[in-house]
C-alpha cells in the first residue's frame, strides 16, 4: 500500500461509521479482494478536498477534547492579553 493510502485509510479508521461512508462516497473503487473493495482511484481534486475533509474532522475533535477538559477544570483558558502580550501583537 502506497504512503498516501496508507494514510487515508488510518484517517478513515478513526472516523465514526456514519463519517466514513460520506468520506467514501467520493470513491470509485477498482478492485476487489475476497468480494471485498479493495483500491480506490480518485481525481486530485476529489482527494484533495477529501483530505481537507479529514483535517478539518480532526481539528473539531481535537478542540472537542481540549473544551473537554476546560470544562473538567483540568486546564484553564489562557487570556488573549496574556497570548498578544508574549508574541508581541
Amino acid at each position: 500500500m502506497s504512503t498516501i493510502a496508507a494514510q487515508v485509510f488510518e484517517a478513515v479508521k478513526a472516523l465514526s461509521e456514519e463519517q466514513a461512508a460520506e468520506v467514501l462516497d467520493f470513491a470509485r473503487f477498482l478492485q476487489a479482494r475476497g468480494g471485498r473493495k479493495g483500491a480506490v482511484s480518485l481525481p486530485m481534486e476529489e482527494y484533495d478536498a477529501l483530505m481537507e475533509r479529514l483535517e478539518d474532522m480532526e481539528d473539531l475533535a481535537d478542540a472537542r477534547e481540549a473544551l473537554g477538559r476546560l470544562d473538567k477544570g483540568l486546564e484553564k483558558p489562557i487570556p488573549w492579553d496574556s497570548i498578544k502580550g508574549e508574541y508581541g501583537l
